[in-house]
């Protein structure tokens, strides 16, 4: 499973969150583009929860639910998403899966 981001049919600019104007040329002409992998640029521990700024293969960082066990930063991951979560119920919550180093993707 993947998450869903924007990108922007003018200039190629990738979003995440959804945004109604693309930032970098003011278009409003999007298509969805899938993230399945990223690299892990940070991890913040806080009790029982961990979370990990992870920047996706189509660009964006997001931060999602980390898993136990030693995940480090430059770790490859796999993005997982649930849609329907949050007070509103119209969040999205992000998972990673760590990847053997042979999926790891190799131009993020």
């Amino acid at each position: 499973m993947s998450l869903a981001m924007r990108e922007c049919r003018r200039c190629g600019h990738v979003v995440f969150p959804p945004r109604p104007l693309c930032p970098s040329c003011g278009a409003w002409d999007w298509k969805e583009r899938l993230a399945e992998r990223g690299v892990v640029e940070a991890v913040t521990s806080r009790k029982d929860l961990r979370l990990a700024s992870v920047r996706t293969e189509a660009g964006p960082v997001v931060t999602a639910v980390a898993p136990g066990g030693a995940l480090q930063v430059g770790t490859a991951v796999a993005l997982e998403s649930r849609e329907g979560v949050g007070v509103s119920g119209e969040g999205v919550q992000v998972r990673i899966l760590p990847l053997e180093p042979a999926q790891a993707p190799r131009d993020v």
